[in-house]
């Protein structure tokens, strides 16, 4: 009988690595065999969570586990727990002493923070295995002892206290917009153009919203946005773990969106369009909600983009995952890409479906990746060596990792853009 059967079976298994105990899963009440693909590895995760609420020290019985196929196979050791005491500090800056042999055995931040929830794991498993979920299920109980990285309970902690990762003055939320002709949003406006944290406070991604902003008022689109209303959409609170934190951000939203009269949202970032589209209905805030390159595809399509032809230049798309792998799309970023005249569109190796992740998800984009661990590296070769002069992608996180990237490790002139920019750039 395979691991995950045992553990399911109600044997306490303690699972470990390189020596080290990692976790203990402890019997609960047996319930029935699941059926549904992927299951056991949920609730083999559950059984953590419940151990990580009673914190039990490390028995001398180790079991070690590892994977072969699709099983997980354990392997009997007898070792003596560390009991060292570690100071934990919370958000609020409450502090206790633990010994490694709780939590995950002091581990947390080793093998849940490094996860960028680009699902390209699900998208390959063959038992259909959600794992951002069991992740996210599983930082939640890191998170509320306080052991996840200090980078991200300042995010946290920004969230709770300025309604934004980065840290900004809510009343500073709306600069991104100086000089341009951006009104709040009335009822009867076509949508409302929903901004983000990183587009409201990253200078870099500032140009992103006011491109968004000159390719909107050149095809007659009538919008407006929540101004300094506007808070965190809570996809950072919600992948670091903090639900309630995310739950307060999304219900203050919700209401804003009710109280203005909000039907049609149109996202910049596609982590704000997953968690409005996905996680907000769960809360019973339903509205229509695009991505913004699904509507540039429309008015490409209405041929509402008058643009212009600089040349031939051979451009390039990264498929963000919270776009593609997470919400389906991949067509319409490249149908806006290809309605500008002069563009020729290469595609890289590893693309839609099969994208590599930038690595800035699931709370990455708040920590630092050492270099020559990077994905965004790796994908700026992979765009040289398609050809490519323009390195185009339609998410926040991507255009910062990817540029940052190119600075370092491009060996020709590559230009990284966001769609929104360079059609506005081609805008006559």
């Amino acid at each position: 009988m395979g691991g995950v059967e045992r553990a399911l079976a109600g044997e306490e298994i303690v699972i470990a690595r390189n020596g080290e105990p990692l976790v203990k899963l402890v019997p609960l009440p047996k319930e029935p065999k699941p059926r549904v693909p992927g299951r056991g590895l949920s609730e083999l995760l559950r059984r953590l969570a419940h151990w990580l609420m009673k914190e039990p020290e490390l028995e001398e019985n180790r079991i070690e586990a590892h994977r072969e196929g699709n099983d997980l196979v354990v392997v009997r050791h007898s070792v003596k727990p560390d009991k060292t005491p570690v100071t934990v500090t919370a958000p609020s800056g409450k502090t206790t002493k633990r010994s490694l042999t709780e939590g995950v055995g002091g581990r947390e931040r080793d093998f849940l923070s490094p996860c960028s929830t680009c699902r390209a794991c699900t998208a390959r498993c063959p038992r259909g295995v959600d794992t951002p979920t069991v992740i996210r299920s599983a930082r939640e109980f890191v998170t509320a002892v306080g052991a996840e990285p200090d980078a991200l309970k300042t995010v946290r902690g920004h969230l709770a206290s300025v309604q934004n990762p980065w840290g900004g003055k809510p009343e500073e939320r709306s600069r991104w917009a100086e000089g341009l002709n951006v009104r709040p949003f009335e009822k009867g406006m076509d949508v409302l153009l929903f901004v983000g944290c990183t587009a409201a406070y990253d200078p870099r991604i500032r140009t992103v919203a006011r491109a968004l902003v000159r390719i909107l008022d050149a095809a007659g689109v009538t919008f407006g946005t929540l101004g300094n209303d506007e808070v965190c959409c809570g996809d950072p609170a919600l992948r670091i773990g903090d639900t309630t934190l995310f739950q307060s951000l999304a219900e203050r939203n919700a209401a804003t969106f009710r109280d203005r009269g909000v039907e049609r949202i149109v996202t910049i970032s596609p982590h704000s369009f997953t968690a409005l589209k996905q996680e907000y209905p769960k809360l019973g805030a339903s509205f229509a909600v695009e991505h913004y390159t699904q509507l540039l595809a429309r008015l490409a399509d209405e041929d509402r983009l008058k643009l212009r032809a600089d040349g031939d230049v051979h451009v390039t798309y990264h498929d963000p995952c919270y776009l593609g792998r997470y919400n389906g799309v991949y067509e319409e970023p490249r149908k806006v890409l290809e309605s500008i005249p002069g563009v020729r569109l290469e595609e890289m190796e590893r693309t839609r479906a099969d994208s590599l992740c930038c690595g800035g998800g699931g709370g990455r984009i708040f920590l630092e990746t050492p270099p020559g661990e990077r994905f965004s590296d790796l994908r700026i070769a992979q765009a040289e060596r398609a050809g490519a002069q323009v390195l185009a992608s339609a998410c926040p996180y991507c255009i910062l990792n990817l540029e940052d990237s190119s600075k370092t490790v491009a060996k020709s002139p590559l230009v990284v853009r966001d769609v929104a920019e360079y059609v506005a750039e081609r805008l006559v």
